[in-house]
């Protein structure tokens, strides 16, 4: 075999092992709404339920990843412990920032106990996640994928333990809490695996993400907004419309994640690797051709499933009425938007390392922009379809604008010396 076969095999095994990771870990996530619904089917405190996870996911999602991408460039460059002390500090920030955002919703429950483990959860969620960037970080850096998404997985044993105890509405409460104690966990199992490469010593060299890098966590966090700013436009709603919406972008977010989360952690690693490298340049255009029919690959699987949705909601339990239909639908027009979604991925890495990384929080404020003016006009005549719509474009928009931005004069110059 070939030197270009080998990488090509060893880059294959790696996002297979990231992907792997993340169907194990991300099962739970997918399937809880699912459960809520088949338990107490669509009502208030649902809404309120998930609506608290979405303040939740943008520290322990959207930004805890785009701290992760930021961090991966400093252990591919320098391996050595390094000091995660400021990463401690900017987790424990956004936690007290999404646990007082969760104070202004979780009121509703009309308990202040159930509003305090509400806010308490939230807190550890979010905190958690955002310091699992720097472990995670430094897993991908040295080639291991699976660990951060398998973890996901200790997610089960708090869903599972309270479904199987037949608990009355009011105690969801109590579900937070438990997926607030497996992030823990988590977190702790992730820093003993990076034990060696990460510490809160003061005497060891400060674990810093590049500058450049900090226009992409600006971006991430912009772009992270949409979905709470969608969720605030489904409020509005019938009773239950941010459940329908959650349980619809869970499941197409769980498909998202899979095609993108492998590919994603492993082209950064090589990006970051190959930098300066002659070969960069057909590396890039390697890449870019494997990503797309990779997303191809999977609009089609994510099609497919769209498409077998009735038969899969009667498992749980879901009758077969409009809801179920509006589920699917909304879910083809968000997959839809997969190709879209995975191009601005890959493209805003290529834009972070030709030195382009100031352009991103700009585009991200056209995208946000556009995803809250346009959902805003549709939401009204077609409810969440409108919503998924908004999202699908929006994708597209800002892929498209990437595309320009790479293709201008100026920065195919640099794209053929870097």
């Amino acid at each position: 075999m070939g030197k270009t076969g080998i990488i090509l095999t060893r880059a294959i095994h790696r996002v297979a092992l990231a992907s792997t990771g993340e169907i194990i870990g991300r099962a739970v996530n997918l399937l809880l709404p699912l459960l809520l619904i088949k338990l107490y089917g669509l009502a208030p405190l649902i809404d309120v339920f998930f609506l608290a996870l979405a303040i939740a996911f943008f520290f322990q999602g959207t930004l805890a990843n785009s701290l992760t991408n930021a961090l991966v460039p400093s252990f591919t460059e320098n391996n050595d412990r390094k000091n995660a002390k400021p990463i401690l500090y900017i987790s424990l920030l956004g936690g007290v920032i999404a646990g007082l955002t969760t104070l202004s919703i979780a009121g509703v429950t009309a308990d202040a106990t159930r509003a305090a483990i509400y806010t308490c959860s939230i807190f550890i969620i979010s905190c958690t996640g955002l310091a699992s960037a720097a472990p995670v970080a430094s897993l991908y850096a040295n080639h291991r994928y699976a660990l951060a998404g398998c973890t996901w997985g200790l997610r089960a044993f708090p869903v599972a333990l309270y479904y199987f105890s037949h608990p009355s509405i009011n105690d969801l409460h109590l579900l937070l809490a438990g997926l607030a104690l497996a992030d823990t966990a988590r977190l702790a199992i992730l820093s003993a695996a990076c034990r060696n490469k990460l510490s809160i010593c003061s005497n060891l060299p400060t674990l810093r993400a590049p500058t450049a890098t900090l226009h992409l966590i600006a971006a991430s966090v912009i772009a992270g907004l949409s979905p709470l700013l969608l969720r605030g436009i489904a409020a509005f709603g019938p009773e239950g419309t941010i459940t329908l919406f959650e349980a619809t972008d869970r499941l197409y977010s769980a498909i998202a994640s899979l095609a993108s989360i492998g590919v994603g952690s492993v082209t950064l690693v090589y990006l970051s690797r190959l930098r300066g490298n002659d070969d960069n340049k057909n590396t890039w255009r390697w890449i870019l051709y494997a990503t797309t029919s990779w997303s191809l690959l999977w609009l089609f699987i994510a099609i497919t499933i769209g498409i077998s949705l009735p038969g899969a909601a009667s498992l749980f339990g879901i009758n077969q009425d409009h809801h179920t239909k509006e589920i699917q639908g909304t879910f083809i027009i968000l997959a839809l938007g997969l190709p879209g979604f995975m191009l601005t991925g890959l493209l805003s890495r290529r834009m972070l390392t030709l030195g382009l990384a100031h352009h991103l929080t700009l585009l991200a404020i056209i995208g946000l922009s556009f995803t809250a003016l346009s959902a805003f006009l549709m939401f009204d005549r077609y409810e969440i379809l409108g919503l998924a719509l908004a999202t699908t474009l929006s994708h597209y928009l800002v892929a498209a604008l990437m595309a320009i931005k790479l293709s201008s004069p100026t920065n195919r110059a640099n794209t053929n010396t870097s």
